[in-house]
């Protein structure tokens, strides 16, 4: 599941505090992500509640453990703009256990309300890793389009972020005259 999902009263396992490395066993379902997580306790037994440090495990078919999941973007928002282009923004911050994207692709419906998953309507590089905000400025196809984004590296691909939708403006009425 995810880190929600984890059950801090069952520990795999204990460890010291002067160990540097641990291998448990575990029985892993394919296709699933597991996360383990790490929490000191004191040796009056007191847990700590505030920093935990994560990591997820998934494995393929044939048993390989795949890569750490890639961030979800955050904080999407899309403004249409007095020339009638879609300016797109979104966030990401990296989050324990997962990796940065490389590449960010912007998804568009064009209009048709179903996102077209196969052309996206923008990528945009990583160059600087510690960047967090991204901005793209999109030509829709129609109005009302919906936008999402998902990140991308080396082939895998993030959870999709959450969709917004862009309504064209709308005209204003003339006031009543009495």
């Amino acid at each position: 599941g995810g880190p929600e999902a984890i059950d801090w009263t069952s520990p795999v396992a204990y460890a010291r505090s002067d160990t540097q490395q641990l291998t448990i066993t575990l029985a892993m379902n394919q296709g699933m992500n597991h996360v383990l997580a790490v929490r000191t306790v004191s040796g009056s037994g007191i847990e700590e509640q505030n920093t935990h440090v994560l990591t997820f495990a998934a494995i393929r078919q044939d048993g390989t453990l795949l890569n750490p999941p890639i961030c979800v973007p955050t904080d999407v928002t899309a403004r249409l703009q007095t020339d009638g282009k879609v300016l797109v923004g979104f966030s990401n911050y990296l989050s324990p256990g997962r990796e940065s994207a490389t590449v960010f692709e912007v998804l568009t419906d064009g209009g048709t309300g179903v996102l077209d998953l196969a052309n996206p309507a923008a990528s945009i590089s990583v160059s600087d890793e510690q960047q967090t905000d991204f901005e793209v400025i999109i030509v829709p196809a129609g109005l009302p389009a919906k936008f999402a984004v998902r990140g991308l590296k080396n082939g895998q691909v993030s959870t999709l972020s959450s969709v917004v939708t862009v309504r064209p403006f709308e005209t204003p009425q003339p006031p009543d005259l009495f």
